[in-house]
């Protein structure tokens, strides 16, 4: 539960981070990288401190291990060029409550629950810090450890939570292809996206199965976006240069 001692710890490891990030404002700190480390921070307190054993033993299939290293490469790809807008940060919020209701053993990410609701103010409202490629590659691979570990060695369950780990780096890449579509839109997109990996890790199906479905219902969601982002780029750049607006040449009489 959210109201148990890993949460708690979590939390107040997290409002040191965002302390750290409130003295460090003028130097706008990689947000990630302060979450990343007070994760870690929070983790080991959690292992001395929590009511049961928060960090336990894997035991997964090799294709696993590698969706969940891919899985990293795009959060960490994704998570590197976010900005301080209200969409990217609510879509952090959301994919790590996304793998809390995901995994089976929610001791591990309940730390990072905790954590991430303290500091993220100061990534958006306050933007006090901002997510860079060093905070980015550390914070992914932090939430696919703490998803492959609270998956308990249930392999369907791992593949769903770590889906919604890629899909925090698919929001940062979404937001830099359409610029011109609504931010609120990609937010809503990413939010589908979750849901569907949650849905998948809760179906009565194998691994491997639960992989293709997620990543065919990802790359529909993913293609419908693009495709209405183009269309709708298009319309602009027909407004803003029409092809009827040339002058027609007067005859000098």
């Amino acid at each position: 539960m959210l109201s148990g001692t890993e949460f708690l710890i979590g939390l107040g490891s997290g409002f040191i981070g965002l302390a750290v990030t409130v003295l460090l404002r003028s130097r706008r700190v990689d947000w990630a990288l302060i979450w990343a480390l007070c994760g870690l921070a929070g983790l080991t307190a959690g292992q001395r401190f929590g009511e049961r054993q928060v960090v336990q033993a894997l035991d997964l299939e090799p294709w696993v291990l590698a969706w969940t290293v891919s899985a990293f490469l795009i959060a960490a790809y994704g998570l590197a060029g976010a900005q301080n807008r209200p969409h990217l940060a609510a879509g952090f919020v959301a994919s790590i409550i996304g793998v809390w209701a995901t995994v089976p053993d929610t001791e591990t990410i309940s730390v990072l629950v905790g954590v991430t609701m303290a500091i993220i103010w100061s990534w958006w409202p306050l933007k006090f810090a901002t997510p860079r490629a060093l905070g980015g590659g550390a914070a992914a691979a932090l939430a696919a450890w703490a998803t492959i570990a609270g998956g308990g060695g249930r392999g369907i369950a791992v593949v769903g939570g770590v889906g919604i780990v890629a899909m925090l780096g698919v929001l940062g890449l979404m937001d830099r292809w359409s610029q011109r579509t609504s931010a609120w839109v990609v937010m809503a997109a990413h939010i589908l996206l979750v849901g569907v990996w949650f849905t998948i890790a809760r179906a009565q199906m194998t691994p491997l199965a639960a992989f293709a479905g997620g990543m065919f219902a990802s790359g529909v969601v993913l293609g419908a976006l693009w495709i209405g982002s183009n269309r709708h780029s298009n319309r602009i750049e027909h407004v803003e240069d029409p092809s009827d607006d040339t002058v027609a040449p007067v005859d000098p009489q």
